[in-house]
């Protein structure tokens, strides 16, 4: 599902996550030990597929699901690899989609659980943070460039903006070393 995700091969995911909620009783399978991570897994990319199908509230309470069943807290330090993989693939997205959904009171709370902090008082540092998120970092940023946008906090904007322009380019720059890069860019580039 993973490797789909990134590809873009949405209706492939859709293939796998519906054989797996046909013909498996997925309430059981959260229960037993052994098929827990892959259920999360699967319900993970699955309220990612109810985004992709415009089912906001339905995607919203899949994610909100994970993360209290996961017992998501914001000491991200002593975690296992199933609240990992939520908080680092589900919060970034609850926290775009409480945005886009206008629900401000759970926005505002799920970004006290990301950052132990509120988002007024957010500064130069905290933003630092937000790459631990993992290759959904990036939903976090723009999300909260649109808030301080919306806000008309532009000192918070500018900040953000200048940190985010930086993460960018080191990224680019990161992968503009990777052997076969010029390929890659010929391709892109045409």
């Amino acid at each position: 599902l993973a490797i789909y995700y990134q590809k873009g091969f949405y209706s492939e995911m859709e293939k796998i996550a519906d054989f797996v909620y046909k013909t498996f009783d997925t309430e059981k399978l959260r229960e037993q030990f052994a098929y827990q991570a892959n259920m999360v897994v699967i319900d993970s990319y699955t309220a990612i597929l109810e985004k992709k199908r415009g089912n906001i509230k339905k995607a919203i309470s899949m994610m909100e699901r994970l993360i209290s069943e996961q017992k998501i807290t914001s000491d991200f330090t002593n975690t296992d690899f199933k609240q990992q993989f939520v908080i680092q693939l589900v919060m970034p997205e609850l926290y775009e989609l409480y945005y886009l959904d206008k629900n401000e009171k759970e926005f505002i709370k799920l970004n006290n659980l990301l950052f132990v902090k509120k988002i007024e008082d957010l500064v130069k540092k905290d933003f630092g943070y937000v790459s631990l998120l993992g290759p959904n970092h990036i939903k976090v940023y723009k999300t909260l460039l649109k808030y301080y946008k919306e806000k008309g906090n532009t000192k918070k904007f500018n900040i953000l903006s200048v940190h985010t322009e930086k993460k960018i380019v080191s990224y680019l720059k990161k992968l503009k070393s990777i052997k076969g890069y010029d390929q890659f860019s010929a391709q892109v580039n045409k």
